[in-house]
């Protein structure tokens, strides 16, 4: 693994939502050493496909829902994956790291684009 494959993963799954933009970079890059070494093991590590082609394909696999947890109670929440980039690029979930968060507040709209992510 070098530089250039962690980088490709990281830039991916950020566009794909799996790696929050406000993650530090240390963190970042960790999160895509794990990823590609999950990618690398997998069988969507094809050589006759490009690595490009692979990772994407890996990643719109990877993971089709995340949890939130309420920042008050820690309620979770299940986001299905259509809508977590929606409500990341609009600060309704927010990541501390470790897991994503929401507040109370943007409940009734993280809903609705839940409920519209389902159509």
């Amino acid at each position: 693994m070098n530089g250039y494959e962690i980088f490709l993963m990281v830039e991916l799954a950020r566009i794909k939502g799996i790696i929050p933009k406000e993650l530090e970079y240390d963190l970042t890059w960790e999160k895509g050493i794990e990823l590609y070494n999950e990618f690398y093991a997998s069988t969507f590590n094809d050589e006759s496909k490009g690595e490009h082609e692979c990772i994407e394909a890996f990643l719109n696999a990877h993971k089709d829902f995340y949890f939130a947890y309420n920042s008050d109670d820690k309620t979770p929440l299940r986001i299905p994956d259509a809508a977590h980039k929606y409500l990341v690029d609009n600060d309704y979930v927010f990541y501390d790291g470790q897991d994503w968060f929401y507040d109370s507040c943007d409940l009734p709209a993280i809903n609705a684009c839940i409920e519209h992510y389902k159509a």
